[in-house]
């Protein structure tokens, strides 16, 4: 389901289109990837990237790997300080937290 996250200063709709398992891939619980798409309606901008939900540190979700859709150039990732939990197969529930 879409969401919204503060991301290159501007409040951005969040549209997850795939999520990636990676609990088996390390020794400490793996993680999830959720690969999303940003969208600021404002600029009329786009921008991918992916949000890592790390089994080890339910506090936080890391945004990497993002890239501008205009420039097609790589933009800064951030961490967001969020509480999370597994809610079932693959999906997880995620309350964030103010800084």
């Amino acid at each position: 389901a879409p969401g919204a996250v503060f991301y290159g200063g501007a409040l951005q709709a969040a549209i997850p289109f795939a999520v990636i398992d990676c609990s088996q891939c390390d020794a400490k619980g793996g993680w999830i990837e959720l690969h999303a798409l940003l969208w600021e309606p404002q600029s009329r901008s786009a921008t991918l990237g992916i949000f890592y939900l790390e089994a080890h540190s339910h506090s936080q979700v890391i945004f990497e790997y993002v890239i501008d859709l205009r420039s097609l150039r790589q933009m800064r990732g951030s961490t967001y300080a969020a509480e999370w939990a597994f809610s079932g197969a693959g999906s997880a529930a995620i309350e964030p937290r103010p800084l």
